[in-house]
């Protein structure tokens, strides 16, 4: 059985080089009965700023890529550096996301999804390049402790970038597509060379006309069957310009005319897409729990909390879409890039899911529910 749905989904959007969040605030909906808002030890909260015990918070969200495709590296494809979703590239004439968030930040990029005094929830970037690389992300709880903070993350990214494509027949492109094809018929290599003379050390001359395809940092492969084995990683290049590579590991001898091959061009298509993420915690056994798609990812131990201290919200201000209300670059204020549709908090500790469209959390245990998917117009 399928679920057919039809209409606009419609989400809250923060743009690509935006200075967007929202706040919920303490102040309007707890009562400060002694007259000091700067103090809030004599405050009589409830709801989510009273909670101190299980909780469960999800998302339906879209993230964007905010690495940008990086000209190299996409063989026969130019940058879609004007695509919905996806950040400018850096690079000559760019320079406002060069501003806005720099190459090297942006592979280090934390985007905020929700702060609350106890705790942040993040969207962290994991690649190392640009090239031929958008943004992959891992998520990231990072909480206070008695001695300093503390993080727990997914071990792996659970939203990643697309590196295979149906086989495509354009006859400009089959000489190097050809063979980078897997046993199910998709490309997931692109050929880019051959080796020219024989290898026996980590250098190599490649007889191609591609030189604009290479880059430091890019991965390069050789094949068996349906099986691409890596042979390493280009270490440098001819400063001229010329075919001549260094990769980064000693390569045991190969042949004359042997094919090599590199990572097809990637792409961010998760932008088109509704994630399913879940964060769930447990104070009697204080663990916490990593959900993509309803999947188990990760459970691990909240370091620094038990005997009567547990992880819990605190009295302030609750962030949505980065760490703070000020306005200080994207980078410290990790400004999150892309749409929510759908956020919950509950007060239950949760290790299914049954709904991954949408979140219909129970009324009873609802501490906070987030819907922005307005009817159609």
């Amino acid at each position: 059985m399928y679920d057919v749905y039809a209409g606009k989904r419609k989400s809250l959007v923060f743009p690509i080089m935006c200075n967007a969040h929202v706040v919920i605030p303490y102040s309007e909906n707890i009562v400060d009965i002694e007259g000091t808002p700067s103090d809030t030890t004599d405050d009589i909260p409830y709801g989510l700023w009273a909670h101190d015990d299980d909780f469960t918070i999800e998302w339906l969200i879209t993230p964007y890529d905010i690495n940008g495709l990086g000209t190299s590296g996409r063989i026969d494809r130019v940058a879609q550096n004007t695509k919905a979703g996806v950040m400018p590239a850096n690079g000559a004439g760019n320079f406002i996301s060069e501003a806005y968030l720099s190459t090297t930040n942006r592979l280090s990029h934390k985007m905020c999804i929700f702060k609350c005094a106890g705790f942040k929830v993040t969207l962290e970037n994991t690649t190392s390049t640009n090239f031929n690389q958008p943004a992959e992300y891992k998520l990231n709880i990072t909480y206070s402790t008695g001695s300093g903070v503390a993080n727990n993350s997914t071990i792996i990214p659970i939203i990643t970038a697309s590196g295979s494509r149906s086989f495509e027949y354009d006859i400009v492109q089959l000489n190097h597509h050809r063979t980078g094809f897997n046993e199910d018929g998709r490309i997931t290599h692109d050929e880019v060379g051959i080796v020219f003379p024989a290898m026996s050390s980590d250098s190599a001359t490649i007889a191609t006309g591609l030189t604009t395809y290479f880059y430091v940092g890019q991965d390069i492969y050789t094949k068996d069957g349906f099986n691409f084995t890596k042979i390493g990683t280009i270490d440098s290049m001819n400063a001229g310009g010329g075919n001549n590579i260094t990769l980064d590991t000693t390569v045991s001898a190969l042949p004359i005319s042997t094919p090599l091959y590199a990572d097809t061009y990637k792409e961010p298509k998760y932008i088109d897409n509704i994630h399913h993420l879940a964060i769930s915690y447990s104070k009697n056994s204080n663990m916490i729990n990593f959900y993509y798609g309803g999947k188990l990812i990760k459970s691990s131990l909240v370091s620094g909390y038990g005997s009567g201290n547990t992880l819990s919200f605190g009295r302030e201000d609750i962030i949505i879409g980065k760490n703070t209300t000020g306005n200080n670059n994207a980078s410290t204020d990790e400004q999150f890039m892309g749409e929510i549709h759908e956020m919950s908090v509950t007060s239950v500790y949760q290790k299914s899911f049954r709904y991954l469209n949408t979140l219909m959390p129970k009324f009873d245990d609802t501490l906070l529910y987030l819907r922005f998917e307005e009817g159609n117009e």
